[in-house]
């Protein structure tokens, strides 16, 4: 009985270190999907001043 109460605790640790990873997965794509999103919005804003003072690309 003792060993089937070990294992229920090992198996709990396990599901939540693989919680922990997804939840930091999870944030680490938000941060990359937020910082690819404000480098295109960089790229456009730079291309419309170098149009406003006649500067080509």
């Amino acid at each position: 009985m003792f060993h089937y109460t070990l294992d229920l605790e090992k198996q709990h640790d396990r599901e939540e270190i693989r919680r922990r990873i997804e939840a930091h997965a999870a944030v680490i794509r938000a941060a990359i999907l937020f910082k690819s999103v404000g480098s295109a919005g960089d790229r456009d804003k730079e291309s419309s001043d170098h149009k406003k003072c006649g500067v080509h690309i």
